[in-house]
C-alpha cells in the first residue's frame, strides 16, 4: 500500500470510529514524491481543462466542491475515454486538489463518479508557454521545492515514462535488490555486539556475486539502485560497480562530492553519521571510508 493510500485509509478509519461526517482537523496529508506519485496514479494524462465548476459531490473518503471535464490529449498511463470527469476541492483542511483550467499533465486516482487527484496540490503539472515553447514545472521532492525543474513538455513526459519503467523494474526486482533500495544505513560486514551480518550487507554480497556474472539484468538493477535508491543503496551500488567498472564508479563518486545527504554508517558496535559527499571524497582519496573498502566483498 502506498503512503497516500495508507493515509487515506487511516482517515477513513478515524471517521468510522468517531462517527464524524467531517474530516478530523488532526489528520495529516501524506504528500508523495514524483516517483511515488507516478507509481500510485491509476491514470496519467496530458489533458485540457476548459472550465471548472462548483459542485457538492459526496464521496469516500472526501466530499468534493469542484468538478471539471478534461479532454484527454495523450494518455501516459492507464486507459480512459476521450473526456473524463475530475473532482477536486476536497473537504480536508490539510491539503486538497484545486482544479485549474488549462493544459496540464494530470496524475489521477479512480473514484466514485470520476477521478480525483493522486497527490493533492501536486496532482497537476500545468503547462505554460514560454515564447514559442510549452514548458512544465516539475516537482521531484514534495518537501523540498528548491529541486523543482522547469522542463520542455516533451522532456517532462519522457521523465514520467522513465519513472514508470523504473517502477516496473522495481516490481520485478529480486528481494536482495529491494532490500538494498530501501537501506536505512550503510553497514560493514559485521555489526552489533554479536558481530552478525546485516540483511543489507548480505544483499550487497549477493549484488557482487550477480554482478560478477556480468548479467544484463544486474546492470539494470545497479542503474535502478543508483537512480532510485537511498544514499546507502547508492554507496553499496558504486562499491559493487567499482570491481568491474572502476572509471564509471569514480565518475559517480565525483558527482556526489558536494552532496549533503546524510548517511549513517554502522560497524561493530560503533556508528557515525556523515554526508554522502564526505564518504565519496574518502572513497576517491583513499579507496575506503573507515573500515569499508571500496569494492570489498
Amino acid at each position: 500500500m502506498s503512503g497516500l493510500d495508507f493515509a487515506l485509509s487511516s482517515i477513513v478509519a478515524l471517521l468510522l470510529v468517531s462517527g464524524a461526517t467531517a474530516l478530523p482537523v488532526a489528520a495529516k496529508a501524506y504528500i508523495a514524491n514524483r516517483q511515488e506519485m507516478t507509481e500510485q496514479a491509476d491514470l496519467i494524462v496530458l489533458g485540457q481543462i476548459d472550465k471548472v465548476r462548483a459542485c457538492n459531490e459526496t464521496g469516500r473518503p472526501f466530499n468534493y466542491s469542484e468538478e471539471a471535464q478534461a479532454r484527454v490529449i495523450k494518455t501516459i498511463k492507464g486507459s480512459c475515454p476521450p473526456e473524463i470527469k475530475i473532482l477536486g476541492g476536497e473537504n480536508f483542511i490539510c491539503a486538497r486538489f484545486h482544479i485549474e483550467s488549462g493544459k496540464a499533465i494530470l496524475f489521477l486516482k479512480k473514484t466514485e463518479g470520476g477521478y480525483r487527484g493522486a497527490n493533492w496540490h501536486l496532482s497537476a503539472m500545468p503547462v505554460i508557454r514560454v515564447k514559442d515553447e510549452e514548458m512544465v514545472r516539475m516537482a521531484n521532492n514534495a518537501y523540498d521545492r528548491s529541486s523543482d525543474k522547469t522542463l520542455k513538455l516533451n522532456e517532462a513526459m519522457i521523465i514520467i515514462k522513465e519513472d514508470l519503467e523504473k517502477a516496473s523494474l522495481l516490481e520485478q526486482s529480486p528481494p536482495y535488490i529491494k532490500t538494498l533500495l530501501s537501506a536505512p544505513a550503510m553497514y560493514s560486514s559485521a555489526t552489533g555486539e554479536s558481530g552478525s551480518m546485516s540483511k543489507e550487507y548480505e544483499a550487497y554480497k549477493k549484488l557482487i556475486e550477480e554482478k560478477s556474472k556480468d548479467s544484463v539484468g544486474t546492470t539494470r538493477y545497479l542503474n535502478l539502485l543508483l537512480a532510485c535508491g537511498t544514499a546507502p543503496a547508492k554507496l553499496y551500488a558504486v562499491s559493487a560497480l567499482s570491481r568491474s567498472e572502476p572509471t564509471k564508479a569514480k565518475d559517480l563518486l565525483k558527482e556526489w562530492r558536494n552532496s549533503k545527504e546524510t548517511v549513517q554508517y554502522l560497524s561493530g558496535c560503533k556508528g557515525t553519521s556523515e554526508s554522502l559527499g564526505t564518504i565519496a571524497e574518502a572513497f576517491l582519496a583513499k579507496g575506503r571510508y573507515l573500515d569499508f573498502e571500496l569494492g570489498q566483498k
